[in-house]
């Protein structure tokens, strides 16, 4: 038996079907026909353009390594030459009043007009580049034009182009620019990096910035013309939040227009039909365009008949709703003018296809989501089943609706699963992805569960169940693995969330179960093992340097630790080795500070932890950061790199930007706040000779407002571009500080000052007045026994001990009861740092003590007892 749920038809459906209605042809699929071959002739910036003429749709202009025009809607073309040298055209303007008269601009050409359609061209401004559509006619009055540079500012003309003036500079680098058809004093401009939009009210002479998106560009701004206060964006770049944007007030206030996932360049909105819109795809999306017919509320995409690497630089939409875009293959630049048109073929599979429990254990209640390319529309879903792979015994028909009750399954017996997709053309799909459901009384467990760090508590989340007959959650909690649960909720847990409050320190198992209104209850998700943050202890050194041989290229493991001791020689701290313990995940929510060193240029692990770091942060946790090519995991080796709310660096280190720079200028850093020092490069320590005693691969920073610079870069050549750049700061926001060039190669003393002022000034931290590291000279000043780490520990762990002359040493660790557990050491040590290792379980786990006696000629001369904490 078959219950059909004709709920509301998905989105893309819906937008694809009226994408159709307005075509004309309800039946047909779309598809891109190629009309005419256009090269860029640069294979690195091979940009192509197209326009249609304002005044009579029939004409429509492209350019590329030639001028093209056709006077039948694209079906037929004639090439003209462009002047010598101008090549990869980005932005194309046809002058409203006067469509003879064409203006265009790409990267390294000038502007170039003609006034005879493309018969001749004359430069009229020369050395100016551009990026995106950029060149605008005032429409209110038509003898005034703008254009946004790359690099060069924002010009302005008086006399239809003929000559022009800059008349501002304060946005040095446009992509696009667009201006407001019903007002010609506003304008909007969409930058080449940081994608900044900007926004003028008095004709481009100043701009003030609007929106800052997390991506690389805006390559395309566009109002509609039918009511101006809307106004869409595309967003190219690396990060989540390209694609589109939309303002309704005119271009104050932004925010994203689908798109999840994508990066959009190639934008346009329909003069007809202002509820059109085309896109064009670019990077992750190239080869797709994408059509809305609801201003972009939701969206279908058009790939077939375009090479799977196109990007698609410019889309043009004529008054009667015909669109043409210009783009070129990433792999060539042997591009061209393609136009939208009908054709006769299946629509594409349905999507997503799910089943979901309903309690039953004989029914599932299917779901799925239209076709993602744009069809003809879908009147029919054809669902499919048997019980093995491929195999068909029973079928049904849901209607137009996109989600089905399928009934009298077999409790315990695996369904395999497949619906199409028949259009009113009678055209079906081929089969969706194969999906297996096995129904049962007993509802499924939960998904997904995890925690994230709070301060002696854990903030627990999970996944939704998608069981229909859901009745909530019962969460467990144990010391072990895999025994001992305890139930902690008193009634059923409605949310997928809950936060679990006055832990003591320790290890935590947690494991979650699902309940259905039966009384039925899931099976255990897999334990999720937990610690709290207890901030109990004091400094972590956590050391992430690359082991080397020792030589200056490549300093040794002990070396680097060496100098790190002796910089901390005056604190009391802990120390964790990344390179033989992995991250310190399970460790640096003991400390109530942690001082991270990477002093070598391969990229940092810390990325990793920004999560857990957020946490630690946020609990009030204190991080000193510091190393060589410090950022480059943060930014991709982008340089330079913007960041926005939402990245830890932004939030968190409160950093707005950063640099890296390359050159090898580097001589120290001079001190840019009260107490701090400059601090040198140690030429001893450069590990190339040819950098003749400097650095290269120093981090530079923009801090956001507020933040507090500490230290500014020095470079051999004070012409150099970085020169005086913050190379280290601290947040105001929370207790992070950030240096960006390498502790263990600047000039030790200074280095040391340096650390002093930090770990005191920023940090809160009180030396100890006990000197239990080594002098400068390689050897320990006390004897010492220094803190174990890791610590807690399961079956490892390293303890390290200093003499200052040759002894005898006994080491032992005893339990709480004063029982010994192992004998670590027991004989003459020469003078030096010594290290031993913990290879074995001590037994359960709890707190135990590690005992050093020092005799010199059989008599007590020290005694040290250090902590340490098991926990399996």
């Amino acid at each position: 038996m078959v219950r059909n749920f004709h709920s509301s038809r998905g989105r893309i459906v819906m937008a694809a079907a009226l994408c159709v209605a307005c075509f004309g042809k309800a039946e047909a699929q779309w598809q891109w026909e190629k009309k005419t071959s256009l090269h860029g002739n640069i294979a690195q910036i091979a940009q192509v353009a197209v326009a249609i003429n304002p005044r009579n749709p029939n004409t429509i202009y492209a350019a590329g390594d030639s001028f093209a025009i056709s006077r039948d809607r694209g079906e037929h073309w004639q090439h003209l030459p462009l002047p010598p040298g101008v090549l990869a055209i980005s932005t194309i303007t046809v002058h409203p009043a006067d469509t003879n008269l064409i203006l265009i601009g790409g990267y390294a050409t000038g502007v170039h007009r003609t006034t005879d359609s493309g018969l001749s061209w004359q430069e009229v401004l020369p050395r100016v580049d551009f990026n995106g559509r950029s060149i605008v006619v005032d429409p209110i009055h038509p003898d005034t034009l703008h254009l946004g540079s790359l690099g060069q500012g924002f010009y302005s003309s008086h006399d239809r182009g003929q000559t022009w003036f800059l008349a501002s500079s304060e946005i040095g680098s446009f992509c696009c620019l667009a201006l407001r058809p019903d007002r010609s004093n506003v304008l909007l401009g969409g930058t080449y990096t940081n994608a900044t939009i900007s926004k003028s009210d008095d004709h481009g002479k100043t701009w003030r910035a609007v929106t800052k998106r997390d991506a690389a560009e805006i390559p395309v701004i566009v109002f509609d013309h039918n009511a101006p206060g809307n106004v869409y964006a595309s967003v190219w770049g690396t990060r989540s939040d390209h694609g589109v944007v939309h303002s309704t007030d005119g271009g104050e206030n932004w925010s994203p227009l689908g798109f999840a996932g994508t990066e959009i360049w190639a934008l346009e909105v329909s003069p007809a039909d202002p509820n059109l819109l085309v896109a064009g795809g670019f990077g992750l999306s190239m080869g797709r365009t994408y059509l809305s017919h609801d201003r972009g509320r939701s969206w279908c995409a058009i790939e077939r008949g375009l090479p799977r690497d196109m990007l698609v630089w410019m889309i043009a939409i004529s008054a009667a709703n015909e669109v043409y875009l210009a783009g070129t293959p990433q792999a060539t630049n042997q591009g061209g003018v393609y136009k939208l048109a009908p054709g006769d073929f299946p629509p594409d599979p349905p999507q997503a296809l799910a089943a979901r429990e309903t309690g039953s254990g004989t029914t599932a209640l299917l779901s799925w989501q239209p076709p993602a390319t744009c069809s003809a529309p879908i009147v029919n879903y054809h669902v499919r089943y048997g019980r093995s792979s491929g195999t068909v015994t029973d079928s049904v028909e849901a209607g137009s609706a996109t989600q089905i009750l399928l009934t009298d399954l077999q409790e315990g017996v695996t369904h395999f699963i497949q619906v199409l997709a028949i259009d009113n053309a009678g055209r079906r799909s081929l089969p969706s992805a194969e999906i297996r459901f096995t129904p049962s009384r007993i509802p499924a467990a939960p998904q997904g569960l995890a925690a994230r760090h709070g301060l002696f508590q854990a903030k627990l989340a999970w996944q939704r169940n998608t069981d229909l007959d859901l009745a909530g959650y019962n969460l467990y909690r144990s010391r072990q693995p895999h025994a001992g649960f305890t139930k902690l909720n008193t009634a059923l847990i409605g949310d997928t969330a809950y936060v679990d409050a006055d832990l003591p320190a320790g290890r935590f198992y947690y494991a979650l179960t699902a309940v259905d209104t039966t009384g039925f209850e899931s099976a255990f998700t897999a334990p999720l093992a937990y610690r709290p943050l207890t901030l109990a202890r004091g400094l972590l050194l956590i050391d992430e340097t690359r082991d080397g041989t020792g030589i200056p290229a490549s300093p040794s493991d002990a070396q680097v630790d060496d100098f790190y001791r002796r910089l901390l020689a005056r604190f009391e701290f802990a120390e964790y080795d990344v390179r033989s313990a992995g991250l310190p995940d399970d460790t640096l929510g003991a400390y109530r500070m942690l001082l991270w060193h990477h002093d070598d240029t391969t990229p940092t692990n810390l990325p990793g932890l920004q999560k857990l770091l957020a946490d630690y942060l946020e609990a009030g946790g204190r991080l000193l950061f510091s190393g060589w090519n410090l950022m480059a995991s943060f930014t991709g080796n982008t340089s330079p790199k913007g960041f926005a709310a939402g990245d830890f660096a932004f939030d968190y280190l409160q950093i707005d930007t950063t640099w890296k720079a390359t050159e090898v200028q580097f001589t120290g850093v001079r001190g840019a706040a009260a107490g701090y020092q400059a601090v040198g490069v140690d030429a001893q320590r450069v590990p190339v000779p040819s950098w003749n005693g400097l650095l290269r691969d120093v981090y530079v920073f923009r801090p956001r407002p507020g933040a507090k610079t500490l230290f500014r870069y020095l470079a051999n050549d004070t012409a150099y571009a970085f020169h005086d750049y913050p190379a280290g700061m601290v947040s105001t926001q929370h207790h992070v500080a950030v240096l960006g060039f390498p502790m263990y190669f600047m000039v030790e003393s200074e280095a040391g000052a340096a650390m002093h002022t930090l770990l005191t000034q920023e940090f809160g931290l009180t030396p100890t007045g006990v000197e239990s590291g080594l002098a400068n000279d390689g050897f320990p000043q006390s004897y010492a026994l220094s803190p174990n780490y890791p610590n807690p520990f399961a079956a490892f762990t390293r303890l390290q001990f200093f003499l200052p002359q040759a002894a005898t040493v006994e080491i032992e660790i005893f339990n709480v009861l004063g029982e010994s557990v192992v004998r670590l050491a027991n004989g003459d040590f020469e003078a030096g740092r010594h290290e031993l290792a913990v290879t074995q379980a001590l037994g359960r786990n709890g707190v135990y003590f590690c005992r050093m006696t020092v005799k010199q000629r059989e008599a007590v001369v020290h005694r040290q007892t250090r902590k340490l904490v098991v926990i399996n």
